[in-house]
């Protein structure tokens, strides 16, 4: 756990200060053209990493923790934590990578991802705190999620409501529109994640039936399916900020 934690903060301070050190390094030369200096000497790929790196970093323990749920409960109990833990603890470089190519400004990406560094801590503590044998209900874990969430979540919205905004009248109809796949990425994400979450916090459809999705099928299954989805709408996001973003120095 100790080693994990250590890299996943590795990771997000390698970014953070590459970012910090882009912004200063181009302030002189951009002055107040927008966020293109900011952005100077960092790599278009970053937030790929930094998604790549997300997965990465907590398939270790939600292997472990579907692996060894069935032996005695001090080790399912070990490993159901360190795998909760662990998602909170990404969902900061999934902050990060969602925000990259949407603000204008350090500052907003900072704040974004403050938020999630709070959120992250607090349920790190708070899960390391249970006691032995201690489960929270399904909603509350939900909920708890929800949180962290809405962290990583929140560039994706703040993309399409300013889309969506410029396409509506009035505007110039000389002004170029914005495409609808920003918007349309976020709403596939928005939809999935509160799919899965529902789907896990109502325990269906094994409360159901049961007996009949024990094997396959059951609402955990379900959850994670509707995580990847999700996830492919965030690579998807970040994949068309990106050609943006590369338009956008291209001249185009």
């Amino acid at each position: 756990m100790i080693w994990g934690c250590c890299l996943s903060g590795f990771l997000l301070w390698r970014a953070l200060a590459a970012l910090f050190e882009a912004d200063a390094g181009a302030g002189s030369g951009d002055g107040g053209g927008g966020g293109g200096g900011f952005w100077r000497g960092v790599p278009d790929e970053m937030p790929f990493y930094l998604l790549t790196g997300s997965t990465l970093l907590h398939a270790p323990w939600s292997i472990g923790f579907h692996l060894f749920r069935g032996m005695r409960p001090s080790v399912y109990n070990l490993w159901r934590r360190l795998d909760q833990i662990f998602i909170f603890q990404v969902s900061q470089l999934v902050t990060l990578a969602t925000a990259w190519f949407v603000y204008e400004s350090w500052w907003p990406v900072a704040l974004n991802l403050a938020a999630a560094v709070a959120t992250a801590a607090l349920a790190t503590k708070s899960t390391w705190a249970l006691k032995p044998g201690q489960r929270r209900p399904p909603g509350q874990m939900v909920a708890l999620i929800s949180c962290i969430v809405l962290c990583y979540m929140w560039p994706l919205a703040f993309q399409a409501s300013r889309d969506l905004s410029a396409r509506l009248p009035p505007q110039d109809p000389a002004a170029p529109r914005p495409p609808l796949s920003a918007a349309g990425c976020a709403a596939g994400a928005a939809l999935a994640l509160g799919a899965g979450a529902a789907v896990y916090a109502a325990g269906l459809p094994e409360r159901a039936f049961p007996g009949v999705f024990d094997v396959i099928g059951s609402s955990h299954q379900l959850m994670h399916v509707t995580l990847l989805a999700a996830h492919a709408f965030e690579y998807a996001f970040v994949l068309e900020m990106w050609a943006r973003r590369r338009a956008e120095r291209l001249g185009a």
